[in-house]
């Protein structure tokens, strides 16, 4: 989860898991997360100054994503994923970005996965990639996928983990 809180005042939050378990030797197919991030985003100083940022992941073999959304900060007009050059996602609320939940058997990707996020600056400063909600950008998509033994991570066009 993660939240923005502008004051000094604790927040009282709430938060659902939804999980379900399996006993002890019951078989199931391993999932993990596939989560790519944007380094380079730089939104020029200036009202209404507008970028962009986007990478390009290569997806293993065989993967078949359940889920996929993406995350942004405040700046964010337009947020998209592709399978190459075919649209998967479309979104235009970065508070709330659409969320896809694949029904099984679920979604291959049969190029790499490009992920573009489109910006326009509400500052007098540049924007550049950050933690801040407030203060910087992000540029992610974030997915879940099976089989896996392990999370995927993809830096702007790299991924640095399968």
């Amino acid at each position: 989860m993660h939240y923005l809180n502008p004051t000094e005042e604790d927040l009282e939050v709430h938060v659902t898991v939804n999980a379900t378990t399996f006993a002890p030797g019951e078989s199931y197919v391993p999932a993990a997360a596939f989560v790519t991030y944007n380094t380079k985003i730089s939104i020029p100083g200036g009202v209404g100054a507008a970028a962009s940022a986007e990478g390009r992941c290569d997806v293993p073999a065989g993967a078949t994503f359940f889920a996929l959304s993406t995350h942004a900060h405040k700046r964010s007009v337009r947020t998209t994923v592709h399978d190459g050059d075919a649209s998967v996602l479309d979104s235009t609320d970065w508070e709330h970005p659409d969320i896809i939940a694949w029904d099984a058997p679920g979604y291959r990707f049969t190029g790499q996965l490009v992920y573009r996020c489109d910006y326009e600056n509400d500052r007098d400063d540049a924007v550049h990639s950050g933690p801040s909600a407030e203060t910087d950008e992000m540029c992610m998509a974030i997915g879940y996928f099976y089989p896996a033994d392990k999370p995927v991570f993809c830096i702007n066009d790299r991924v640095i983990a399968f």
